[in-house]
């Protein structure tokens, strides 16, 4: 094969194979130049914690899904006490609690006393 012909062949070579990359190039490129998807931070919801006056065994179990829902209910915080009190949740209580952080709800009147609830509701992580 003379040098000539050799060029001739090697540059067709090239050119077909310089087609053949650019169309699959572009399609490869064009696959991997979309951001790889990622997934967002998980949403921890908030805590909601409490703390009740004059405590002696006493316990309030509500969750965060409870206050954003916010329908009124009414929650027993017996505990571990040898007595029951009850709280009473309200629609609005919820709509305070969602806006601020801190609310305080008086519990039944109950063996002869009642207890201030204090909850709280932490920040969105």
């Amino acid at each position: 094969m003379e040098r000539r012909q050799f060029l001739a062949r090697s540059s067709t070579a090239a050119v077909a194979l310089a087609a053949l990359s650019t169309v699959f190039g572009q399609k490869a490129f064009a696959q991997s130049a979309d951001p790889i998807p990622t997934c967002p931070p998980p949403v921890v919801p908030p805590q909601i914690t409490s703390a009740i006056s004059r405590n002696h065994g006493h316990v309030l179990v509500l969750s965060y899904e409870e206050v954003i829902k916010g329908e009124a209910k009414v929650y027993t915080i017996q505990g571990s006490s040898g007595h029951p009190h009850t709280l009473e949740i309200t629609e609005e209580i919820f709509a305070v609690l969602r806006k601020q952080k801190i609310v305080q709800v008086e519990s039944s009147l109950d063996a002869g006393h009642t207890h201030l609830v204090e909850i709280r509701r932490g920040d969105v992580v």
